[in-house]
């Protein structure tokens, strides 16, 4: 049910998805792809993205869920130049973002009735950065004035922003903050680490010894 809520209005259908118990979350503000995998987190699942193709055409894509192999072990480390045969170094631009729009907890809404505190019926808009106002001439890292819900890198965006200077925006939760100083400085950070590429290795190992299809290891370069 949850995979087929954030399926919704992408090309995707669900295919295959294991039996798993009852539970339950609320996504906010977030991407299709960001629900699927806190929904895989949630069940301790692994998941697939399959196409079809027939002639040179795509006929289907589907989303495969499977429950999660493999431990995760600080018992094997590999390291490059021994038993780690060779390290690739790969960059991935698809998640940069030079600017943010954050959103914090949901404001709590005046109630006459008797109403239980968690019920989402007493919670209104989420708590934004338009009230807050940051000034690089005051030491603060960037500038946001006054009014402006958004929060963003013109470094960033100057090398890595839209072909026509604009940045690229995002809106991110953070459901834990209910105040502008916690909110502004998670969206600073957030900001910070994804306003660069994100890297990833890949290794060619041998020698695995005792391990087991999907564990997980350490790899020291």
């Amino acid at each position: 049910g949850m995979f087929n809520g954030a399926l919704l209005n992408t090309s995707y259908s669900l295919r295959n998805c294991p039996s798993t118990n009852s539970l339950s979350t609320n996504f906010y503000y977030i991407s299709p792809y960001e629900a699927i995998k806190d929904i895989a987190d949630l069940f301790g699942l692994e998941i697939r993205f399959n196409i079809v193709i027939n002639g040179n055409k795509i006929t289907a894509k589907y989303l495969d869920a499977y429950v999660k192999q493999g431990d995760s072990t600080n018992m094997k480390r590999f390291e490059y130049g021994s038993n780690a045969l060779e390290i690739k170094r790969e960059q991935d631009f698809s998640s940069i973002i030079t600017g943010i729009v954050p959103r914090g907890k949901g404001v709590q809404l005046d109630s006459d009735s008797d109403t239980d505190q968690n019920d989402p019926a007493v919670y209104g808009r989420r708590l934004d950065i338009t009230g807050a106002e940051w000034s690089t001439s005051k030491g603060d890292p960037l500038d946001k004035p006054k009014g402006q819900e958004y929060l963003y890198d013109p470094v960033a965006t100057a090398k890595l922003g839209l072909p026509k200077g604009s940045a690229r925006y995002q809106v991110v939760v953070f459901e834990d903050d209910d105040t502008l100083d916690a909110l502004m400085a998670d969206a600073y950070t957030y900001l910070q680490k994804y306003s660069r590429p994100q890297v990833a290795f890949t290794a060619n190992i041998i020698d695995v010894g005792s391990l087991g299809l999907g564990d997980t290891v350490a790899i020291i370069r």
